[in-house]
């Protein structure tokens, strides 16, 4: 008998989207939450902005998901002792300083970018459509078409040169 050892990854069987929960699914933010309320709606817009800076929902483990719940979660509630900050109501400084620690804490371990680059200037154009034309992407210096340049000579021409203008 010729005992021989898979060397194959056992099979996963994968659950179908019926199997699964509307939060896996993507159709919930929460469990029994509509996500119609004003903090529901700021913990889905952080969480997609953070999925976004990853480079898109194909590139983060679920452990990235759900690191991004939670710095997301901490979010909404500091905005909401901001919020009371600047109506001047009484604001649990401890809370807000935990809050703000576990962000301060939390950001090493999601993995997005702090800042985000400056774009370009063509960079920016091509964001809102428009076919930068003038502009080089290599040395950003601005390129002159042969009217730019007729002009320009004509403008040199015209002016009055150093003599002429000693003279006056």
């Amino acid at each position: 008998m010729d005992k021989r050892v898979s060397r194959r990854p056992p099979q996963i069987q994968y659950l179908s989207t019926r199997q699964k929960s509307k939060i896996a699914n993507g159709h919930a933010v929460l469990n029994y939450i509509d996500g119609r309320s004003a903090p529901a709606r700021r913990y889905r817009e952080i969480v997609e902005a953070l999925i976004e800076d990853a480079g898109g929902l194909h590139r983060c483990s679920q452990v990235r998901l759900q690191l991004f719940r939670r710095f997301a979660g901490t979010s909404v509630l500091a905005e909401a002792e901001e919020e009371k900050l600047a109506r001047n109501e009484v604001v649990n400084v401890e809370t807000y300083a935990r809050l703000t620690s576990n962000q301060v804490r939390l950001t090493p371990h999601i993995g997005v970018n702090v800042t985000r680059p400056v774009p370009t200037m063509d960079e920016f154009l091509k964001a809102r459509g428009h076919q930068p034309d003038h502009v080089s992407s290599h040395d950003n210096s601005t390129v002159v078409d042969d009217d730019d340049a007729a002009d320009e000579e004509n403008i040199i021409a015209s002016a009055p040169s150093d003599a002429e203008v000693e003279d006056e």
